[in-house]
């Protein structure tokens, strides 16, 4: 360097500013910017030619980028020489000979040439000097030799660029420095010192692989030692982390327990609420799978409606299923907190204004979020037990969570078993009521669980769906339910499994057991209970029935549960006493039914309207069944035991004794209501007598009157008080036409069988029915066995048939076919009627007494004819009323007036008559006005038989009253078109009039103003109407013409239908 420094005649403060400017260089572009020309005219040249550029990109840099990695080869000899940092002196030489070239592009082009030849060998060592400490001191030295021979070159460039001569050679370019002699040789040197390097390297690293190999064995054992004292050392730190973690855990803890006990004092939380304080036992495992399933799904989906109401009767497993979702939520890490309600183990379990302070205490002691925000809340204002409601969820639940930063994971949930439990029921209610209103609001969910009590149900059974979700337990299937309690009973027992006895228990047993506990897990856990003290012996007396005799140590359990339920429900001091006295007598009526009825029917067959009916069961849905539709599904007993419990005197209330006995008087009464009511002829809506039971639809849908059928005697049987006056009642009502509406309703349902199977039981067991109702019992199951086929086939033919072929001995026949006037007879004899009869006497109207033994018929010559329908006689004739034919001819209905039959005639008059006296009572006038009197051609009688309804062939009709004494004529009204009038028919209430003519048209009349209550019905066109009727419920009226063809009408509108 320092040769170099004097033969290249470079100034001291030159040589000195160089080398203390490259002593800060790191990288190449540091370097280069250090010795770039800095002349201005180098610049200019730079600014208006590329080629400098392209010689500094393309050759000058790579060649830095390898002194570079020289540098870095030899700074350990290099730090020995102080004027030269870092052995970066070298660029001292570069920069020099850079500046020897002036910017004149000759030089340029000839610099190039140089370093073409200089990078071509430099490239090779570049890639073992990026490695520098794999070379060996041989290289280390090869490399120095090399770096004295780069400088003699720059040195000899240099001075060749200062020689005049090169002028006249420009013509050279490129080859001008590498012809030189000198230059050449010097380039044939640093190309051997290149190859010799390359040999140096080969040997040392052939010299290398064999101390590798000897050292590799060291290592290996080494290694092998190594790893020995490694693995003690990662057993060491993994014990030290766990310590460390265990003390941070323990820490975290103790500040955790520290904060909690803080919380504590201030919130007097319920510890023996808590699932800590519960029986451990939950369900059994396979059992309660489905529900469990679909809770934990429930508890995961952070979307699904953040209330779960799980309601079912009282020891259904409410409990059991609360306590399992408990400890799979502990186990998820979901649980939040939980509150065991219940009022029969101390006042604090029972308050609901307890639960939420409570479970927020819980939760905190789960998440130290939630911790250190309800700290700082109550660091605001200290708890108080006088916080109402609003204030708890404000203070407890809703401001510590507004400061806490929401998260993805699964909401927190609170459980709270058995709100039925607390002690306040506005406190319970209160409390839903609120919690439904701000859950949306709160990161958390709530499980609770209940029986189904009104102020419970008020305020959760309608919950909007987006943020509740109700399961009925007694909604689950028989079957799956049995299978439940099945399981559990069976790992029951045979744990309790004498060893003497290794068959112990029997399929059969397990079975009987099953179907007692029906859907009640209390049950099967109170009979568990019972067995376990003499397993064999007691659940023989279970399965034999013998409960009676095993005393009360089955049945305690349940009754102290059903007392509680009985007393809260008729608790005098927060009902009315008739309320009380309906909730009792409604219980007992429901225990007493043969079979479930939906509310309607209960209530029909009751005559008390549907809301009492509800009403008086609000406190009784934990016991009985009440469908949330009022006539789908049927009011019933959760359980029979509950049934066993009233009707057992020495397990029911004292209260409910005298009820019980009543129950059966109350349905008796009913039955006897209704059936007197409502059988009445064609009740089940047959359509004709051509057609099959099995071809035909009945309409028959009372179902309280098809309970009655059913079950009237088996309550009458049952009555214990009053049975001589209930048994004449029903005698009134069977002994009559009622016995045979009472088969079409049983022949219509397909239930003619227990018609036989009753009057049995009747002529069995019953000595408080009279001799003449066990005469008819006996001769009315000899008509069913005799006439079964008929009547089982088509309902009508009870009438058609049965009836008609009764022999007239039967007290059926004799009790019954006086109502009805047209039945068919055997007879022996021909009739006495002559072979002209029709020629000579041309009847044109005819009707039947009323007890049908006669045939009356009105003829054109004047005269009233009756003859015997039995005999087929002519019993006589009326005389003459007058000199004009008949015209018409009507009886008034059974009952109203006697035998009392009216009839018209051509001029115009109406005629009554007492058939029984065969005397004339008087002719009336039918409009007291001669001007408008016409043949009377048409009669009806109002439903009371009070007024008839006349009409005439000129268009008037007349309204008169049919009382004796009383003015005839009540009002006359006419069609305007003075059309005949064909037919009159009352309506349902007498008070509407519906009239037919002879020119199609129909009009209804108002009875009370003789004037069209609507526009005149046109339907048939021009052709005569020949009837008119109306349904029997009065909503639809109907015309037939003369064309065959009937027009159905709306009752209200007058509508054609």
């Amino acid at each position: 360097m320092r040769k170099y420094q004097q033969s290249a005649e470079v100034p001291s403060k030159r040589w000195d500013s160089l080398i203390d400017e490259l002593s800060h260089c790191n990288n190449v572009d540091d370097v280069f910017q250090t010795i770039d020309i800095p002349e201005q005219k180098l610049k200019s040249f730079s600014a208006g030619n590329s080629q400098w550029t392209n010689v500094r990109n393309k050759y000058i840099k790579p060649a830095i980028q390898v002194l570079l990695l020289f540098n870095d080869a030899i700074a350990e000899f290099a730090s020995h020489f102080p004027t030269v940092p870092g052995g970066k002196a070298i660029f001292v030489a570069f920069g020099v000979l850079l500046q020897a070239t002036s910017g004149v592009s000759e030089r340029c082009d000839m610099l190039t040439g140089l370093f073409e030849q200089l990078n071509s060998f430099l490239a090779r060592l570049s890639i073992r000097l990026s490695t520098p400490s794999t070379l060996g001191p041989t290289s280390k030295t090869i490399i120095i030799t090399i770096l004295a021979h780069l400088l003699d070159i720059f040195l000899m460039a240099t001075k060749l660029f200062s020689r005049p001569a090169w002028r006249i050679r420009l013509e050279l370019f490129r080859q001008a420095l590498t012809k030189d002699k000198e230059m050449g040789a010097a380039l044939d040197r640093l190309r051997i010192l290149t190859d010799l390097e390359l040999r140096a390297v080969s040997a040392e690293a052939q010299v290398t692989v064999v101390n590798a190999y000897a050292t590799g064995i060291e290592t290996r054992a080494a290694v092998s030692e190594l790893q020995v004292v490694a693995a003690e050392m990662v057993s060491d730190i993994s014990r030290m982390y766990q310590d460390l973690l265990k003390a941070t855990r323990s820490e975290q803890r103790r500040r955790t327990k520290i904060d909690a006990s803080r919380i504590l004092e201030k919130l007097e939380r319920v510890e023996a609420a808590d699932i800590n304080a519960q029986n451990s036992n939950g369900c059994l495992k396979g059992t309660r799978v489905e529900i469990l399933n679909g809770l934990s799904a429930w508890s995961r989906d952070k979307s699904a409606p953040q209330i779960y109401w799980l309601n079912g009767m009282a020891g259904i497993g409410k409990s059991a299923i609360a306590r399992s979702f408990c400890h799979n939520l502990r186990h998820d890490g979901l649980l939040g907190g939980s509150f065991f309600c219940s009022r029969r183990r101390s006042a604090e379990e029972g308050d609901a204004s307890r639960i939420l302070s409570t479970l927020s205490i819980s939760l905190a002691l789960r998440d130290s979020d939630y911790n250190e925000e309800l700290i700082a809340e109550l660091e605001k204002e200290p708890f108080s037990k006088h916080w109402n409601l609003d204030i708890q969820i404000q203070r407890l639940l809703h401001n510590p969570f507004a400061h806490m930063r929401s998260s993805t994971d699964s909401l927190p949930i609170f459980v709270i078993d058995a709100l039925d439990e607390c002690s306040d029921e506005n406190i319970t209610r209160d409390l839903l009521l609120k919690l439904v209103a701000v859950v949306r609001c709160l990161p958390v969910k709530f499980f609770l669980t209940s029986r189904p009590e009104p102020h419970i149900r008020q305020r959760l059974e309608h919950i909007d769906a987006a943020i509740g979700k109700t399961l009925r337990l007694h909604d689950i299937e028989r079957d799956i339910v049995e299978a439940d309690i099945r399981l559990y009973l069976t790992h029951g027992l045979r744990e309790m499994r004498p060893p003497s006895f290794p068959d112990w228990p029997s399929e059969a047993d397990i079975a009987t057991l099953t179907r007692l506990s029906g859907r009640l897990f209390i049950y099967a856990f109170t009979a568990m209970t019972y067995v376990r003290r003499n397993p064999v012996e007691r659940l023989a007396k279970i399965t034999a029935g013998i409960i009676a005799t095993s005393g009360r140590a089955l049945t305690l359990p349940l009754d102290e549960i059903y007392s509680l339920i009985l007393s809260e429900a008729t608790n005098a001091k927060e009902f009315d006493e008739d309320e009380v006295d309906l909730t009792r007598r409604m219980l007992s009526i429901i225990v007493s039914l043969r079979d479930p009825l939906t509310v309607v029917a209960l209530a029909g067959l009751l005559n008390t309207p549907v809301h009492s009916v509800k009403a008086s069961l609000n406190g009784l849905y934990a016991v009985i069944y009440v469908p949330a539709r009022d006539d789908h599904g049927y009011l019933s007993t959760f359980h029979a035991s509950f049934g066993d419990f009233l009707t057992t005197p020495n397990r029911a209330p004292q209260c409910m004794h005298q009820y019980m006995r009543d129950g059966q008087t109350h349905l008796s009464n009913a039955c006897i209501r209704i059936l007197s009511q409502k059988l009445i002829f064609n009740a089940s809506g047959a359509v004709t007598s051509y057609l099959p039971n099995t071809k035909q639809e009945f309409t028959l849908k009372d179902d309280a009157l098809i309970y009655a059928c059913i079950h009237w005697s088996s309550h009458a049987l049952a009555c214990h008080d009053d049975t001589a006056s209930i048994w004449v009642k029903f005698e009134e009502i069977f002994l009559g036409p009622a016995f045979l509406f009472w088969l079409e309703l049983l022949s219509a349902k397909e239930l003619l069988q227990m018609a036989d199977d009753i009057l049995l039981l009747i002529l069995e067991g019953e000595p408080a029915a009279s001799k003449r109702f066990r005469e008819f019992a006996q001769d009315a199951r000899t008509f069913i066995q005799t006439f079964t086929v008929p009547i089982s086939h088509s309902v009508p033919h009870i009438y058609l048939s049965a009836l008609a072929l009764c022999p007239e001995s039967s007290s059926v026949y004799r009790c019954c076919s006086p109502h009805f006037r047209n039945l068919a007879r055997l007879t022996s004899q021909e009739p006495d009627l002559p072979v002209d009869f029709t020629t000579l006497f041309n009847p044109r109207h005819s009707t039947f007494s009323f007890d049908g033994q006669e045939v009356i018929m009105g003829c054109p010559d004047r005269y009233i004819r009756f003859w015997g329908v039995v005999s087929g006689r002519r019993l006589g004739r009326l005389p003459e009323a007058n000199l004009f034919p008949v015209t018409s001819l009507m009886l008034p209905p059974y009952g109203s007036h006697g035998d009392r039959p009216v009839y018209g005639s051509s001029d115009g008059y109406l005629y009554i008559w007492d058939s029984k006296r065969n005397v004339f009572k008087g002719a009336y006038d039918s409009s007291n006005d001669s001007r408008v009197r016409g043949s009377i051609v048409s009669l009806a009688f109002s439903s009371d038989g009070h007024y008839i309804a006349s009409g005439c062939d000129i268009g008037t009709i007349c309204l008169h009253n049919a009382e004796p004494g009383a003015e005839f004529l009540k009002l006359a009204f006419k069609y305007y078109y003075a059309s005949s009038v064909s037919c009159v028919s009352f309506g349902l209430s007498d008070c509407q009039l519906l009239s037919g003519f002879r020119d199609g048209t129909v009009i209804l009349w108002s009875t009370e103003t003789g004037r069209s209550i609507r526009e005149p019905m046109r339907g048939h066109g021009t052709r005569a109407i020949l009837s008119v009727v109306f349904s029997p419920d009065g909503k639809q009226m109907m015309s037939g013409a003369d064309d065959g063809i009937v027009c159905i009408w709306d009752g209200q509108t007058s509508e054609l239908l």
